[in-house]
């Protein structure tokens, strides 16, 4: 079976249609990218004396409060 991007490209459709399609596709996009900004945080540490040794970035999540003995802990 042969794939060929040629037969997605010759339909043709019109503007207001496509423009639906398209705010639909970006309104998902960004709901998506709020809450996953809502809930996590991209970390990154700088030092050249590491905390995590091997680790440079961190995805920490904000929704979980519960301490853990011998876990990391953050400053407000």
């Amino acid at each position: 079976m042969r794939f060929s991007l040629k037969k997605y490209f010759v339909k043709k459709e019109s503007w207001k249609r496509f423009s639906v399609k398209a705010v639909v596709t970006l309104l998902v996009l960004w709901a998506a990218g709020v809450a996953f900004a809502s809930r996590y945080r991209i970390g990154i540490d700088p030092q050249q004396g590491k905390c995590l040794p091997g680790y440079t970035f961190f995805l920490i999540d904000l929704k979980d409060r519960r301490w853990r003995e011998g876990g990391l802990r953050l400053p407000r």
